[in-house]
C-alpha cells in the first residue's frame, strides 16, 4: 500500500478486480519496489524504448509517504533533482499583472514567468531587445567586445528557445587558453570550462518555448545557475581560474572556428536574444555583432499546420516548429475516431454520442440493475440505514438500544448491534459504556472491549489512564513526573485540578451534567491534595427543583395541586435519571418533599393531593427512598451540620404524611394500599389503628 498527501489532501487507493479474489487468474496484486522509487518525476529513458512515459513533472509538496503502513523518511534518498526542503505557500502573482508590454504571465511556485513579445525581454517583459537572431543549424553570431577583466560574482545570461536536443549555444574565450561554452545534451544544459563538465539536470529546456538562462561564477568559488528568473536554479562547483582574466571572442550557434565548414547537426537551430555579460557592476548586452553568417534577425516560422495534416474530427494546434493535433470532443486515438467505436460501456449498456457533453458520449445502460458513467455498478437493493436483512426488500429494524450507548445501525446481515466508537460492554451488561480515556496518559482513545481499561502510558495507572502511583505526580506524555513544589494537576470527583501551590484552594467548574462550584484544597501534607468538596453542584435534572424550591421557600409560588403532582413526578424522575446524587440533590429533594408534605397536612377530604393524582404517593415513595440510601450518608452528615436536619427529620415528615392519610381513609375513600421501595415500605390498611411500616 502506498498512500501520499499532497496539498490537496488525496489519497490514491487501488481496488482489483473481483476476478482477482481467485489466487489463480493473474492480477497485480503487489506493488514492486523491488528497484529504485522515483518521488516527484520519472527519469528520461533512451528513445529507443517503447514504454516511456510521457507526463509533466509533480509541482507540489509531498509529505507523509508511507509504504506497507511505514512512514518513508524523505531525507534517506539517494539522489535529489531540483527540490527544496520545506513547503511555502503558493500564491497567485499574476493577478497583479507584473508582466509589462503585452506579456503573458503564467503562475508558478512562489514566482511567476512571463511570455514576452519580441522585442521584449527581461523577468516582466520590461528591458528593450535590440536584437534577436535565428539560426537553422548553421548559422553563427560573433562578438569581440572590449569588456572588462572578469571580476567576481561574474555573469553570464541569454534568452534561446529550441527543439533541437544536443546543439551549441553559446562559447566565450578567456584569457588565452581557456574557452566557456554552452551548449545542450540530450535536452539539458552543460557548462564546459577547460575539460571540467557541470551539467543543470533539473529540467529539459529543448522544448520550443523561450527560456532565460543566467550562469553566475560567485565569490564564494560556486557557480549557480538560474534557469527563468528563479523557477528553477542549482550550485554547481569548477575550479577553474577566471578571477582578473581578459574576455575574448564570443560566439553564438556553433563552436567550429572554421567559418566555411559548420557541421549542421551540432550546430543551433532556434532563436537567442538578450545576451548579457560582465560583472555586478554592470553588464554588457551584446547586440551589434562583429560577424553573422546564415543568421537573420527575426524569429519567425511558418505556419506548421499548413497542409491539413491532421485527420479528419480534430484541430491542429500550432507550436515551434511543431504541431500537434488535437480531437474533438467524443473522438480520441491517433486517427480521431469516434470514442463510440471503442465500446467504453460496460454490461451491454449502448455508447450514444454526446457533443455537448464533457466526454462527448454518455452510456445508456439497457437495464435498471446497472448506473455509473460506464454502467459499470451493478445495484443491490440493500435495506435502508439502521435496517437489516436481506437484498430484495426483506429487511427488518436494528432495534439497537441507543440510550444505552449502542449505534444506531446494526450488521446488515445478522442484525447484531454493536457499541459505538471508543465504547465497551462489561460482563453481564447491556449497556455501552464510554471509554474516556485520558488522551495524555493513554496511547489512544480506545480501550479493552470488556474491562473498559486504556491503553496506559509506562507508569501511569487507573482505568482512563488518569492517575499516577505517586500522589505528588503529574501525568504527562513521557510517563508520571513527580511535582515537587505543590499538588500535581490529578483529577478527582470527576473533575480535573489544575497544578496547585502548597496552601492554595482552587476552585473549578462542577462535573460534567451538573451546575455550579466545587473547591479542592492543596496542604504540604501526606498525599497534598485534600478530598474535593463538590457538596455546592446541583445536577442539570435538579435545576428546575433548585427554582421551584426557591419559589416555595420566598412565596412566590404557592402549593397547588397542579404544583404538588408535577413537582412529586419531577423529583421522581430527577433522582432516577442521576446515577449519582450530589449533596446539592439532597438537600433540595429534603427540602421539596418536606414542603409538599407539610402543606398536605393542612388539607383534608378530598382536597387531599393523592385523591387527585393515583400516582402522587408513589412518586414521594419512591423519590424518599433514593434520598436515604446509605450510599448518600455523607451528603446527610454536611446536610446535617449545615440545617440540623437529618434522614429521620424526613422520615418523620412521611410519618406524620401517612398518619393524615390515615385519619382521612373513610373520607376520601381510599382503598388499602402498598408502596414498596428500597429503603422504605408503606402499607394502609382498613382496621388497624398504626396503617404504615418502615422498614
Amino acid at each position: 500500500m502506498v498512500q501520499n498527501l499532497v496539498s490537496c489532501a488525496n489519497v490514491s487507493t487501488q481496488v482489483l478486480e473481483k476476478r482477482c479474489e481467485i489466487l489463480t487468474e493473474s492480477c497485480h496484486r503487489f506493488l514492486d519496489l523491488t528497484g529504485p522509487l522515483q518521488i516527484g518525476g520519472l527519469p528520461m529513458l533512451p528513445d529507443s524504448t517503447s514504454f516511456q512515459v510521457k507526463s509533466k513533472d509533480f509541482i507540489g509538496c509531498i509529505a507523509d509517504l508511507y509504504i506497507d503502513y511505514k512512514l518513508l523518511d524523505l531525507n534517506s534518498f539517494v539522489a535529489d533533482n531540483g527540490t527544496i526542503i520545506g513547503c511555502p505557500e503558493r500564491k497567485s502573482l499574476c493577478v497583479d499583472t507584473p508582466c509589462f508590454n503585452g506579456g503573458s504571465c503564467s503562475d508558478h511556485w512562489g514566482t511567476y514567468k512571463c511570455d514576452c513579445p519580441k522585442l521584449w525581454g527581461g523577468k516582466n517583459c520590461s528591458h528593450a531587445i535590440q536584437a534577436l537572431w535565428h539560426f537553422s543549424g548553421d548559422g553563427i553570431v560573433a562578438f569581440n567586445p572590449l569588456l572588462r577583466t572578469i571580476q567576481f560574482p561574474w555573469y553570464t545570461s541569454l534568452s534561446f528557445k529550441t527543439k533541437k536536443a544536443d546543439s551549441s549555444v553559446i562559447s566565450v574565450n578567456i584569457g588565452q587558453n581557456t574557452t566557456a561554452r554552452i551548449y545542450l545534451e540530450s535536452g539539458f544544459i552543460v557548462y564546459i570550462v577547460d575539460g571540467q563538465k557541470a551539467v543543470f539536470s533539473n529540467v529539459q529546456i529543448n522544448d520550443g518555448d523561450w527560456h532565460n538562462l543566467e550562469i553566475v561564477w560567485q565569490n564564494t568559488g560556486g557557480i549557480k545557475f538560474i534557469l527563468d528568473y528563479g523557477i528553477r536554479s542549482t550550485i554547481k562547483t569548477l575550479n577553474a581560474k577566471l578571477q582578473g582574466q581578459f574576455i575574448g571572442k564570443i560566439q553564438l550557434g556553433n563552436f567550429n572556428e572554421d567559418l566555411t565548414n559548420v557541421d549542421e547537426n551540432t550546430g543551433f537551430e532556434g532563436c537567442i536574444k538578450d545576451v548579457r555579460i560582465g560583472h555586478s557592476g554592470g553588464t554588457t548586452v551584446l547586440e551589434i555583432p562583429e560577424l553573422m553568417i546564415r543568421v537573420s534577425e527575426d524569429c519567425k516560422q511558418d505556419n506548421p499546420c499548413n497542409g491539413n495534416k491532421c485527420p479528419k474530427h480534430s484541430d491542429c494546434i500550432p507550436s515551434w516548429h511543431n504541431y500537434t493535433c488535437r480531437c474533438h470532443t467524443g473522438f480520441v486515438g491517433i486517427t480521431c475516431d469516434s470514442v463510440c467505436d471503442t465500446n467504453p460501456c460496460e454490461n451491454n449498456a449502448l455508447c450514444v454520442e454526446d457533443r455537448k457533453s464533457l466526454r462527448g458520449y454518455h452510456c445508456q445502460c439497457n437495464s435498471s440493475t446497472y448506473n455509473g458513467d460506464y454502467c459499470e455498478n451493478e445495484l443491490k437493493e440493500s435495506c435502508p440505514i439502521s435496517w437489516w436483512g436481506h437484498h430484495r426488500g426483506v429487511c427488518g429494524p436494528c432495534n439497537c438500544m441507543v440510550d444505552n450507548g449502542y449505534n444506531p445501525h446494526c450488521n446488515k446481515t445478522t442484525g447484531q448491534c454493536y457499541c459505538k466508537d471508543y465504547h465497551y460492554t462489561p460482563l453481564n451488561s447491556n449497556k455501552c459504556l464510554e471509554c474516556g480515556c485520558y488522551n495524555v496518559g493513554s496511547f489512544d482513545r480506545s480501550c479493552d472491549q470488556t474491562t473498559g481499561q486504556c491503553k496506559c502510558r509506562p507508569g501511569v495507572i487507573g482505568l482512563r489512564c488518569d492517575q499516577c502511583p505517586n500522589s505528588y505526580a503529574e501525568v504527562t506524555l513521557n510517563g508520571c513526573e513527580v511535582i515537587y513544589d505543590g499538588c500535581p494537576k490529578s483529577t478527582a470527583g470527576n473533575i480535573w485540578w489544575p497544578r496547585a501551590k502548597w496552601g492554595e484552594m482552587v476552585t473549578e467548574n462542577c462535573p460534567s451534567g451538573s451546575q455550579g462550584k466545587a473547591t479542592r484544597l492543596c496542604l504540604n501534607t501526606l498525599d497534598g491534595w485534600q478530598s474535593p468538596d463538590i457538596f455546592n453542584c446541583t445536577s442539570n435534572s435538579f435545576i428546575d427543583l433548585q427554582r421551584l424550591l426557591i419559589g416555595l421557600e420566598t412565596k412566590s409560588i404557592k402549593v397547588t395541586t397542579f404544583v404538588a403532582v408535577n413537582g412529586a413526578i419531577s423529583l421522581h424522575k430527577a433522582v432516577n435519571n442521576t446515577p449519582v446524587l450530589h449533596g446539592s440533590d439532597v438537600l433540595i429533594g429534603q427540602q421539596l418533599v418536606q414542603h409538599l408534605l407539610s402543606h398536605e397536612g393542612s388539607l383534608s377530604g378530598l382536597n387531599l393531593t393523592h385523591s387527585q393524582d393515583k400516582d402522587y404517593i408513589l412518586n414521594l415513595i419512591m423519590a424518599s427512598s433514593r434520598l436515604l440510601d446509605l450510599n448518600e450518608s455523607d451528603h446527610w452528615k454536611h446536610i446535617n451540620s449545615m440545617t440540623s436536619q437529618g434522614p429521620f427529620n424526613l422520615m418523620n415528615t412521611i410519618n406524620n404524611y401517612v398518619a393524615t392519610l390515615s385519619t382521612t381513609q373513610h373520607d376520601t375513600y381510599t382503598d388499602p394500599f402498598e408502596v414498596v421501595s428500597p429503603n422504605i415500605v408503606v402499607w394502609l390498611g382498613c382496621s388497624v389503628s398504626r396503617e404504615f411500616i418502615w422498614v
